[in-house]
């Protein structure tokens, strides 16, 4: 169990998509630092419970994200299926991180340290998909072997097959995808638009991409003049797209650099 992640886990996907938020505590400050946190996430409000409330803490009852404070540790909360988090202000003692534990929460988010991963974590709860897509990635041993080609042809093929299919341009130096595609005067952002992306990325975004043919779409350059590829940028597009498109398929560039190692990695 971990304080502040560095990325939130993926929902399960056998919970309600985009299902409300909820919040169990008596705390008024837990309140008010929570619903600023959901009004920044877009979670379109929060449902707040109080401690004596009927029991609905598990979040087999339709809420995306259930959030427990402190004080509701108390009572007799029943283990969940995950998607649990306890959440308080500031330390709080070992109890309640064994407590935590017992009940079955998946983490314990001390704010407002953790407040960049919970605003994450509830910004997935808000979203329609959820980070559930497949990502595929394929290198060349070297240039001209053909990962571009092999890309693309599996990403067009599975647009063909109705899937929803997102086509990531790695390598600022290769030809560009949206050429080989037949693509390149289709108006859609491209990767200029996004090279100062840092963090979470909406994933609505990656849909105002290039759509080279329906249900594809890719992520290439411009025909100006190439950047580097900053990591901090390729890590937040290739989440977004988990949760944009049900599969993303990236031409990875065989040199290494921090871009290629970000693509690997993800």
């Amino acid at each position: 169990m971990r304080a502040a992640p560095p990325h939130p886990p993926r929902p399960d996907p056998s919970r309600p998509p985009g299902a409300p938020v909820r919040l169990r505590t008596d705390d008024p400050a837990l309140v008010a630092a929570v619903q600023r946190i959901a009004a920044a996430a877009g979670c379109g409000g929060l449902e707040v419970t109080a401690c004596g409330a009927p029991d609905r803490a598990t979040p087999d009852h339709g809420a995306g994200l259930e959030l427990l404070g402190v004080d509701a540790l108390a009572g007799g909360v029943p283990v969940a299926g995950g998607g649990l988090v306890v959440v308080a202000l500031g330390a709080v003692p070992p109890q309640v991180w064994q407590r935590a534990a017992e009940i079955g929460a998946d983490h314990v988010a001390l704010l407002p340290d953790a407040e960049a991963w919970l605003l994450a974590r509830m910004a997935d709860a808000a979203e329609a998909h959820g980070d559930t897509g497949a990502l595929v990635g394929g290198v060349g041993f070297g240039v001209g072997a053909g990962a571009s080609v092999l890309a693309a042809a599996l990403a067009t093929t599975a647009a063909a097959r109705g899937t929803g299919a997102l086509l990531v341009d790695a390598d600022p130096l290769g030809g560009g995808l949206d050429l080989l595609l037949g693509a390149e005067e289709v108006p859609g952002l491209r990767w200029a638009d996004l090279l100062a992306v840092q963090g979470r990325l909406r994933a609505e975004v990656l849909h105002a991409v290039v759509e080279a043919a329906e249900g594809l779409h890719v992520l290439s350059w411009d025909r100006g003049a190439s950047h580097a590829l900053p990591a901090d940028a390729v890590e937040s597009v290739l989440s977004a797209a988990r949760r944009s498109h049900e599969l993303t398929v990236v031409d990875v560039p065989c040199r290494p650099g921090p871009a290629a190692l970000s693509a690997l990695a993800a």
